[in-house]
């Protein structure tokens, strides 16, 4: 008991302190109007980050279109790429190590509007250490990996497309 008023103050205090210097969580990004109906292209059906794009844009109210003659924006994915490459090997000339990186290239433009975002170039990178004698559980932390990386791109995209 002697503790908590201590630590409850010092919660307090830390809580004063990011209040007054203006920190704040970032919530939904503020996407433009002109997406307010929007048509992807460029990525398979089932591609993780398609699928992880479309959540996102429903979450904030952002209406996927199949039909691109229903869109208001086109959102272009010019490329995907996901790629894998050895960081470390030990002395036994085994891959101990892996570099993941995904890179997605897109666009956006307005169907009956001036609005368009120029192509960007984003790309994630993760490191995987690789355990020769459990490759199962490799590809499974592969695939969690590779998840939280579609995760940080579409984040990142959806920042980067916000109203300035």
């Amino acid at each position: 008991m002697r503790y908590l008023v201590p630590r409850l103050g010092l919660i307090l205090l830390a809580a004063l302190v990011a209040g007054g210097c203006g920190f704040q969580l970032r919530g939904a990004a503020d996407l433009p109007p002109e997406m307010a109906r929007t048509h992807i292209t460029g990525l398979e059906a089932r591609d993780g980050l398609l699928l992880e794009l479309e959540r996102q844009l429903r979450f904030m109210d952002v209406q996927v279109v199949d039909d691109p003659e229903r869109a208001t924006a086109r959102l272009r994915i010019l490329q995907k790429r996901d790629t894998r490459r050895v960081l470390s090997v030990g002395s036994d000339v085994i891959v101990r190590e892996y570099e993941l990186i995904t890179t997605v290239r897109y666009d956006v433009r307005g169907v009956d509007s001036d609005f368009r975002r120029d192509p960007v170039t984003l790309t994630a990178v993760r490191e995987l250490t690789f355990d020769q004698t459990s490759v199962y559980g490799t590809a499974a932390e592969e695939a969690l990996l590779r998840q939280d990386m579609q995760r940080e791109l579409v984040q990142r995209m959806l920042r980067r497309l916000e109203t300035r």
